[in-house]
């Protein structure tokens, strides 16, 4: 095994360290906690050794206040031996306590570190997150600008061109063909189609737009009465099941307040100029992609706490 191949292996064995950090600090202040219980456990005998210490100097103190001649007789006043017992005490009792003291400070230490290192590698994460959401909404804003909002959309979901050809004898045969046949067909983020596995869907379109329309005035009220609204809520307001909540729509969402005061609003895309959006607002279709985004066309927050803050007054 040649130098470079040891550097690798150290290097490699430092990231995955670096990786894993928050896991073993918190590890580790468990082991720590659980290490100085076990201390404090053994050391009961000379716990309970200076309790029973204390309690023969309050009796002593107790004595002697009662005594005619009180502390006349003795060596020192009732100040002095009183703070000598009190010194006398918590050097015993340091001395029965500071190895488990030592190890649940050390454990305590050791989960704040690690709260502080996963709080880091977030933040790091979300800035990362935030620069690519910005960067493939730009992205998108320009391919709408040059091919229109039709061809955003289908290269999106992977959308499919219809054929319908007319026989002779007057049959009608329509084939849909997949533009990305490939299956390589992407996940639109923060998107949910409202179709016959929703238990709110009607074959009524006009219903089903009626519906919708209703639980955006819905999401836009308390976005405007909580200042925020997670992802998550909204497809709750529109009847989306278990299936539908997604981890990351527990921090994605939408805020209300602007810092240059202005207001937002939700969107669900109906406004949209893409032919399935028509087809939905003209009722030839029943069943609508509901993309979360604002009204002015940014995406939806890919964690609302960066833009949820309490005012100063």
């Amino acid at each position: 095994m040649n130098l470079n191949s040891l550097t690798r292996t150290a290097k490699t064995c430092g990231l995955l360290l670096k990786k894993h950090a928050s896991t073993i600090e918190f590890v580790a202040g468990c082991v720590a906690v659980v290490g100085g219980t076990v201390l404090l456990v053994k050391s009961a005998n000379d716990i309970a050794d200076v309790n029973n210490q204390v309690e023969d100097h309050k009796r002593h103190l107790k004595e002697v206040d009662e005594d005619e001649d009180g502390w006349e007789g003795m060596d020192e006043t009732r100040g002095q031996y009183i703070r000598r017992c009190f010194v006398q005490d918590t050097v015993d009792y340091t001395k029965a306590i500071w190895k488990a003291a030592g190890l649940m400070a050390v454990g305590i230490t050791m989960f704040g570190l690690s709260h502080a290192t996963l709080t880091n590698q977030l933040k790091a994460v979300s800035a990362s997150l935030a620069a690519t959401s910005l960067s493939y909404s730009q992205y998108r804003q320009r391919v709408r600008e040059d091919v229109g909002e039709e061809k955003d959309y289908q290269y999106l979901t992977g959308g499919c061109a219809k054929t319908v050809e007319v026989k002779k004898d007057g049959t009608v045969i329509e084939t849909t063909i997949p533009i990305n046949g490939d299956d390589k067909t992407i996940y639109i983020p923060h998107s949910m189609f409202f179709d016959e596995h929703n238990v709110n869907w009607r074959k009524d379109p006009s219903r089903n737009m009626y519906f919708l329309k209703r639980g955006l005035v819905a999401a836009n009220r308390q976005l405007e009465r909580d200042g925020f609204i997670f992802e998550n809520d909204i497809w709750k307001l529109i009847g989306g099941e278990a299936c539908d909540m997604t981890v990351a729509g527990q921090c994605a969402g939408f805020h209300y307040l602007n810092p240059d005061g202005s207001t937002n609003q939700i969107s669900f895309g109906f406004e949209a100029n893409t032919e399935a959006a028509k087809r939905f607002r003209d009722g030839l279709e029943p069943s609508f992609l509901v993309i979360l985004q604002y009204t002015d066309g940014r995406p939806a927050d890919n964690n609302v706490f960066d833009y949820v803050t309490l005012k100063k007054y």
